[in-house]
């Protein structure tokens, strides 16, 4: 009877072992998840280090230099907030202007633009009377030059002078009969000097 009991007894530590390897099953099994995402985030991390993420992101990258003229533009614009004060621009070129049509004389008008934080208007490249050329009205405009010292050398209110040659002067100018400021004719869109005492419109300019 001793080793008919035993047998048994063989089969029950045999059947348990099933049970046993069940928690090991399932230990296994719980591990799945976090391989998979381990996996999801190696992926993740691949894609935003493999050529194909890169050709991705050329769109925008394109985007943002196709918009960085208006960024440009936009910082302009900002700068030139001033009430009645205008943006021209002509290539790389811009102007934030105003034309004042009440007549001063050229120290007053110098007066009025500075109460705006501004300037008469310092007209020393080709792109920036082609800029105001287009705004004018026929009439004659105190811009930002003049002979403070009366010796026959002009210069810009921000200190460059101005050859006698320059040529945005109009024929025969400047005539240095008694005149030391300077219009831009509103005919030929050329500088003329002029009595500082007369009175003119005027240009004024905030500088960019």
């Amino acid at each position: 009877m001793a080793p008919t009991s035993t047998s048994p007894s063989t089969t029950a530590s045999i059947s348990t072992a099933p049970l046993t390897s069940t928690p090991i099953t399932t230990t296994k099994h719980s591990t799945t998840p976090i391989t998979i995402t381990s996996t999801t985030r190696t992926a993740t991390s691949q894609m935003l280090t493999s050529p194909t993420a890169t050709a991705s992101t050329k769109p925008t990258h394109s985007h943002t230099t196709s918009t960085f003229p208006s960024s440009t533009t936009l910082s302009y614009t900002q700068k030139c907030h001033a009430a009645g004060y205008r943006l021209l621009s002509t290539g790389d070129t811009h102007l934030c202007m105003h034309l004042k049509h009440s007549k001063h004389s050229w120290s007053n008008a110098e007066k009025v633009c500075e109460r705006d934080h501004a300037r008469l208007v310092v007209l020393d490249t080709h792109e920036k009377v082609e800029a105001l050329r287009h705004t004018l009205d026929g009439n004659d405009y105190w811009i930002g030059a003049t002979d403070d010292d009366h010796d026959d050398n002009f210069s810009w209110v921000n200190g460059e002078p101005i050859s006698a040659t320059f040529w945005l002067w109009g024929h025969g100018e400047p005539d240095r009969h008694h005149d030391f400021c300077v219009i831009l004719n509103g005919h030929d869109h050329k500088m003329h000097d002029k009595g500082c005492a007369d009175s003119h419109m005027s240009v004024c300019e905030i500088p960019l």
